[in-house]
């Protein structure tokens, strides 16, 4: 009896530990927007000042990548010297059996923060794919504590509000706190065994 009661509390104690959400250190989470064959999704953004934005690549058509330009000082022209070029970004990186990138360069997301470099006011980008197609989107960025979420896009504010889209990872890209929850489980799972032993044979 005593066993299984000691077995109660370490499953109680591991689904607690796995319920946990993880902690943001500084409480700004970027807005997601998701590269699709199709488009970006959502196109159109209003966020507030400091926040950043997180443009990554799910579009999993074959030999095709996907490229943001940000016409970041509003000259209509989207790869002058004073915009934003993510570079080519990739459905997918190969890792080696490390977990390390085959290719350091290759990249499935593209990170901008709208912060001190950036006005107040709204921003067109380019969505171009290797395949010779653009697609438009705007980033509003907005004082803090501004606006409700607009009709043609979404809203962001600073890292306490929920966001439209989780942010998929990569192997590599994925917390820590995965590593912990990982080993807990497998440590749960032993106790457990062991317990579940111990009480058929005595």
């Amino acid at each position: 009896m005593f066993h299984w009661r000691v077995a109660t509390i370490g499953l109680v104690v591991l689904a607690l530990s796995l319920l946990a959400s993880p902690a943001e250190a500084d409480g700004d989470v970027p807005f997601t927007v998701i590269l699709k064959a199709e488009g970006p999704v959502p196109a159109n953004a209003t966020i507030e000042h400091n926040i950043s934005i997180l443009w990554i690549n799910t579009d999993s058509t074959e030999n095709v990548t996907h490229r943001i330009l940000l016409d970041a000082d509003g000259d209509g022209i989207f790869n002058g010297s004073g915009d934003i070029d993510s570079g080519e970004l990739q459905a997918e990186c190969e890792q080696d059996e490390n977990g390390t990138l085959v290719d350091e360069d290759c990249r499935v997301s593209f990170e901008l923060k709208f912060n001190g470099t950036f006005a107040i006011g709204t921003f067109a980008y380019q969505d171009r794919l290797s395949s010779g197609t653009t697609r438009y989107g705007n980033i509003t960025v907005e004082a803090h504590g501004h606006g409700e979420e607009s009709e043609d896009g979404a809203h962001a504010h600073d890292g306490t509000h929920a966001h439209d889209y989780e942010e998929p990872t990569t192997e590599s890209e994925r917390p820590a706190w995965l590593l912990w929850v990982a080993g807990l489980s497998a440590g749960g799972a032993a106790l457990l065994a062991l317990l579940m032993r111990q009480g058929g044979s005595g």
